[in-house]
C-alpha cells in the first residue's frame, strides 16, 4: 500500500505545540474510571461523543455527528452541493447528515436556556466553576503524560493552586517541560452576582424565541 505524499497530508503532518487531538483517562472517587478523548479535525468530521459503561447497562450518546439521520451513497456527486455537515468535504460513503443543524446540534437549545436564566435571574446551567474543573483535569493529564505518573495528589494539588492564585488575583502560567503553555489572566466582574438581582429588570420580549425570518437567517448562515 502505498503511503500518502507530504502535499496528502492536510489534516495533521505531526503534533506541534497545539495540539488538536487529546486523550486521558480519569478516575473517580468510586473506583469508575472515564477515557476521553478529543479533536477538532479529525477525517470524516467532528467528533464528539459519550459512552457510558455501567454493572447491567451501556448508554451511548452521539453529540457530533448526531447520527438521528444517516445516508450512503457510492460517490460524492449523488447529493450534488447539498450541504450534509461541518468539516466534512465528501458525501461519498455514510454520512450523518443533521437536519436543521442549529437545533439537531443543540445550539439553539443552549441560547434558549441561557436567555431564559437571564430572564429568571437564576445562575447559568453551567458557569466558569466548570470551566475550571475542566482546565484541573488537562493540567492533570498534562502532568501525568509529562512525568509519566498518575497526577493523583502533586498534579491536582498544583491545578489547584493555581485556580486558588486565579481567584486571588494573580496571573497563573502552566508550564510543560519547563516551556509556558497557557496563562490564566484573573478577570474580576464588577460585582458578585446574586440570584434574582436581575429579575424583573431586563425585558425579554415574547418574540425573542420566535424562528428568524428567512433573510436573517440566510444572512447569519452567510447566504
Amino acid at each position: 500500500v502505498d503511503g500518502l505524499s507530504k502535499g496528502e497530508l492536510r489534516i495533521a503532518g505531526g503534533w506541534g505545540e497545539v495540539e488538536n487531538w487529546g486523550t486521558a483517562v480519569i478516575g473517580f472517587d468510586d473506583g469508575s474510571r472515564a477515557v476521553a478523548w478529543g479533536g477538532d479535525h479529525v477525517l470524516g468530521g467532528m467528533e464528539s461523543g459519550l459512552d457510558l459503561f455501567a454493572s447491567n447497562c451501556r448508554l451511548r450518546l452521539s453529540l457530533s455527528p448526531n447520527d438521528m439521520l444517516r445516508a450512503y451513497a457510492p460517490d460524492g456527486g449523488v447529493f450534488d452541493d447539498a450541504y450534509i455537515m461541518e468539516k466534512i468535504d465528501s458525501g461519498a460513503g455514510w454520512t450523518t447528515p443533521m437536519p436543521d443543524e442549529d437545533w439537531t446540534s443543540g445550539q439553539l437549545g443552549m441560547c434558549q436556556a441561557f436567555a431564559a436564566n437571564l430572564l429568571d435571574g437564576v445562575a447559568a446551567e453551567s458557569d466558569g466553576e466548570l470551566g475550571l474543573e475542566v482546565v484541573r483535569v488537562l493540567y492533570s493529564a498534562y502532568v501525568s503524560a509529562t512525568e509519566g505518573r498518575k497526577p493523583g495528589g502533586p498534579g491536582m494539588r498544583n491545578a489547584g493552586r493555581a485556580a486558588g492564585a486565579d481567584g486571588a488575583g494573580e496571573d497563573v502560567v502552566i508550564a510543560r517541560g519547563g516551556a509556558p503553555v497557557a496563562r490564566l489572566v484573573p478577570c474580576k466582574p464588577a460585582a458578585r452576582r446574586q440570584p434574582d438581582v436581575l429579575n424583573g429588570k431586563i425585558k425579554v420580549p415574547d418574540s425573542f424565541f420566535d424562528p428568524l425570518p428567512e433573510d436573517e437567517l440566510a444572512a447569519w448562515e452567510g447566504g
